[in-house]
């Protein structure tokens, strides 16, 4: 099953032995930065593919993700609402890249989706695999593991060989493909909910002795429960506003509240970079003006005008215009759109971040656990 998406494609593909019996696939409302085409991100349209598969046990959901990638690798210092602060609370610090608020609000909108999915039940688990564009000690992994706590990292369950191997997936010391902007890490994941009965990585090199990309492939055996699980109660809460999976609302709450600064941050770069390109767009248009006027103005002013002068002006004026236009387009449209996809991640964190200082306040910071924690344990 290919998915389809963009210009360029975000480059999915799933492949099974099993049936495909059900498929689809969402796209990210927040795809990144128009103007930074050299990056692709954004004409990409990248987003999260889903296949049921009809396997001897029963169907399997099978979800496919590549989130937006990270450039520059800068991470802040460590910021939280715990009562110890964020490094108590075992917070990462949030990335400072331009795409790090575009890289959050992904996360939030694949783990609605895998929950949204997944959580009809009759499905024996699931499993999500893909480039997460996030080293495991990043604030999306945490984040993302917060709200899908019911998938586990094959790599850390099932790995296999040396304790020590660290598992970089991306600019790994022996791939032959050495991409400048990245650093050695493991950003791709195999997450499940299944018994993880071994992981390593795989596709190394082709028989020419070349690696096959420059990212090792993630290969994870699976074992299969007997019957589906049965489907969640009607009741259960939102992958945002759910209980604290690990018994520690105080984290929980800190997780988002970093998270929450990350995407209303990356909100107003996009409301700024909109009426930035507006502006653009209105100052080419008053060059398009003026270069029109220009040769009746010099006329009347008893001025002569070049013949070949006469030829670059219009010219000037046209190409003004379309770069007025093209700025307009990029301005209200597209910088307007990801500003707005951002605005509303914004507010959902707002108000899961409420429920969830509500709930650190109930059970009195990292306690209260129990009730919690069972109740998380039951839905999954």
């Amino acid at each position: 099953m290919h998915f389809r998406s963009g210009v360029f494609g975000s480059g999915l593909l799933t492949l099974s032995r099993h049936p495909i019996t059900e498929a689809a696939f969402h796209q990210y409302t927040c795809a990144g930065d128009p103007a930074s085409i050299h990056c692709g991100d954004y004409l990409a349209a990248k987003g999260v593919g889903w296949t049921r598969l009809s396997t001897p046990s029963g169907p399997l959901d099978v979800f496919n993700t590549h989130l937006h990638a990270n450039y520059s690798h800068k991470y802040d210092k460590p910021q939280g609402q715990g009562p110890q602060g964020a490094a108590e609370e075992g917070v990462p610090p949030p990335a400072v890249d331009d795409f790090a608020a575009f890289r959050m609000a992904q996360v939030l909108e694949l783990a609605r989706f895998v929950n949204s999915v997944s959580g009809r039940g009759g499905s024996l688990g699931a499993v999500l695999g893909g480039d997460l564009n996030a080293a495991p000690h990043t604030l999306e992994a945490a984040v993302l593991r917060s709200l899908l706590p019911q998938l586990r990292d094959s790599w850390l369950e099932g790995r296999e060989g040396s304790s020590g191997d660290p598992g970089h997936t991306c600019k790994a010391a022996d791939n032959s493909f050495q991409p400048r902007r990245q650093v050695p890490e493991r950003i791709d994941y195999v997450l499940t909910s299944l018994k993880v009965s071994g992981c390593q990585l795989a596709l190394k090199r082709t028989p020419d002795g070349y690696s096959f990309s420059d990212h090792f492939a993630v290969h994870t055996r699976l074992t299969l429960p007997d019957a589906p699980l049965p489907p969640p109660p009607a009741s259960a809460s939102s992958p945002l506003t759910a209980p604290a999976s690990d018994g520690n609302p105080s984290r929980r709450a800190a997780l988002l509240s970093s998270a929450h600064g990350v995407v209303a941050e990356g909100a107003k770069r996009a409301v700024q970079a909109s009426a930035g390109h507006i502006s653009f767009a209105l100052i080419m248009i008053m060059q398009a003006a003026f270069m029109c006027v220009f040769e009746p103005v010099m006329t009347t002013m008893g001025h002569t005008i070049n013949p070949i002068m006469r030829l670059l002006i219009p010219a000037a004026a046209a190409l003004l215009a379309l770069g007025a236009g093209l700025m307009a387009l990029v301005g209200f449209v597209a910088d307007a759109g990801q500003a707005r996809s951002l605005q509303q991640a914004q507010q959902q964190l707002a108000v899961a971040l409420e429920g969830a200082r509500g709930a650190e306040a109930a059970g009195g910071g990292g306690a209260g656990t129990a009730g919690s924690k069972g109740t998380a344990s039951k839905r999954r």
